[in-house]
């Protein structure tokens, strides 16, 4: 199986699995294999998909692996990704090992589709796993069709701080997928975003507000966004006046970002500012 560090010989319905990768891991329950997931990273919040493996995120965290942990599982599969992708030399000799690290250049869709598509092969769920690529698709066009280019801004706040992201960054689904068009030019497409401030949001008077409150996501306290934006330059925005501030879930936007079930939560959250 190809994969971004490589090819490795990867075995069919493994029993056992390493899963680094929490939207790797949802397509895994969502396709049916959950039973084969055998340690998971430790992380501030699961999504609702996970909530029964909690007692298996026993493997370090994301940013820091416990290898002597993952190793001492006896994975017959290790799965990494993006975030974990950097102790792929310390264990590939440990277990096969694949990094689904989301390819550069592709939209949030198709990296999703991508995933889906990995984790179906290995399981023997090739035609399960379509069927929900099909489904995901076909909610992303229906979103598009009701946000009809409406101006959008995406912003994260972290800290007492804002930072808006565009649609080449790796928020891009609002903008690429779903049919909503930037309301200003966010420059800086890194993953932290471009520093904003609430003029900025003023100025750039978006229909719709999508936030994502990292602290919320991180463990470091709830609502920390809606406090932030509790002001007469947020609310005088289109988007203050209309409804259309949308809180996403931090968990589903910022540690997970992908899934079959994760993804549909992802595409409700869009749709319910929509109504």
């Amino acid at each position: 199986m190809k994969h971004a560090q490589g090819e490795t010989e990867v075995p069919c319905n493994p029993k056992n699995v390493a899963v680094m990768d929490l939207a790797a891991a949802d397509d895994m329950v969502s396709l049916g294999a959950g039973d084969s997931i055998g340690i998971l990273p430790k992380a501030p919040g699961l999504p609702a998909v996970l909530k029964p493996y909690e007692g298996k995120a026993k493997a370090g965290s994301m940013v820091k692996p416990d290898l002597e942990a993952i190793a001492g599982a006896k994975p017959d599969l290790i799965i990494l990704s993006s975030r974990t992708a950097k102790v792929y030399n310390d264990l590939k000799d440990v277990a096969p090992t694949i990094d689904l690290s989301d390819a550069k250049g592709v939209s949030t869709m198709q990296a999703n589709d991508d995933k889906i598509r990995t984790i179906a092969q290995i399981f023997g769920q090739k035609e399960q796993g379509e069927r929900a690529i099909s489904e995901l698709h076909a909610r992303a066009g229906e979103i598009a069709a009701k946000a009809q280019g409406g101006k959008s801004l995406f912003i994260m706040t972290n800290g007492g701080k804002m930072s808006a992201f565009g649609p080449n960054s790796r928020f891009a689904i609002v903008f690429q997928d779903l049919g909503f068009a930037p309301a200003a030019d966010v420059k800086q497409e890194g993953r932290h975003g471009e520093p904003i401030s609430f003029e900025f949001v003023s100025q750039a008077n978006p229909r719709y507000l999508f936030v994502l409150d990292r602290d919320s996501a991180v463990g470091h306290g709830e609502n920390a966004a809606q406090a932030l934006l509790d002001n007469d330059l947020i609310k005088n925005t289109e988007a203050g006046k209309n409804n259309g501030i949308d809180y996403l879930n931090g968990t589903d936007w910022y540690l997970v970002g992908g899934g079959i079930a994760t993804m549909n939560g992802m595409l409700d959250q869009v749709a319910s500012v929509l109504k």
